[in-house]
This record gives C-alpha cells, structure tokens and sequence, in this order.
C-alpha cells in the first residue's frame, strides 16, 4: 500500500504527493479536476477591484474574496481566473450556519440525483453549471431558483493560461 500517488497526463508528471494533499492543494486544474467524485467545479471570471476589496465576477454573480488571498490574486485584478470549488464545499444556505467566509449565489436548479444520505444538485448561473453535494435534508425542485452559499476559505484560483494554482 502507497502513501503518494503519481499524477500523470500524456506521459507528463503534474503531482507527486499524498492523497489528502493531492485533494486539498492541487498544483492545477487538471490535478485539482482528476481527484475528487464529483469532480471539482470550475468557473470562469474575472477579478475585480472595489474600495480595496477584490471580487470574483463571473457576470451573474460576484464573491467577495477572503482577505487571506488578497495577495495572491492582487496581480490578476482585471483579468480573467478559473475559481475552483469542491461539490461539499457548496451549501443549501439554511444549513450553513456555522460556517465563516460565505458567498451567496442565485442558481436554477437543473438535476437533483438523491443517493442516500446526500444529494447532488446540479445547478445553473445562467453562465456557468456546477455540482453541489448536499445532505438529504430536502431536495429543491427541477427549474427552481435558489440561493446557495460558496465557502470561500475552501476556494482555489487557477490561472487561466497555465491552469496553475495560483
């Protein structure tokens, strides 16, 4: 049994590392894509400046980003960036009360797949599609506008020529 998995694509090496470090710190989108069921989200945007405060605008909606990243993304004001979320990283908002650093987003939903003891909940911006994996609780009905919270102290910023982690 190994504790570090290789992850290659078309005979290149992108990550060499644990698999909790693998899922947590991915070194790129492909990386960051590949681990993980679902998969990580990706969605395209622009970062955006305002009274010293940095955004994450993707045209129908728009995050405020946690001060903690502040320095890192301050040299891509202005251009465009993939934000990379997990599924269990997104949140019906009645029940993501004990979380810090929210971000409200306004989504139709399209697909609602119950498995059991979570849900996954494919939702739309109007812009970009993405996966929400939820307990069942209750399930929101097909073409119904809700309102989802992102946890933006678990978000990832790629660049959007690279794919790099920023």
């Amino acid at each position: 049994m190994g504790d570090r998995i290789v992850i290659m694509k078309d005979g290149d090496v992108h990550q060499i590392d644990s698999p909790l470090k693998l899922y947590n710190v991915p070194k790129n989108k492909f990386v960051a894509g590949f681990i993980g069921s679902p998969s990580m989200n990706f969605i395209n945007g622009t970062i955006t400046n305002s009274s010293d405060q940095l955004f994450f605008d993707e045209g129908n909606i728009k995050l405020t980003i946690p001060s903690k990243l502040k320095e890192k993304l301050s040299n891509y004001i202005d251009n465009d960036i993939i934000l990379g979320i997990r599924p269990e990283d997104i949140y019906e908002a009645d029940f993501a009360h004990e979380v810090k650093n929210l971000a409200s987003v306004e989504s139709v939903v399209e697909v609602v797949e119950p498995l059991g003891n979570e849900v996954f909940i494919y939702l739309n911006t109007g812009l970009n599609s993405y996966i929400a994996r939820v307990a069942a609780r209750k399930t929101p009905p097909v073409g119904q506008k809700i309102n989802i919270v992102f946890n933006m102290n678990k978000v990832h910023f790629f660049d959007i020529n690279t794919e790099n982690l920023i």
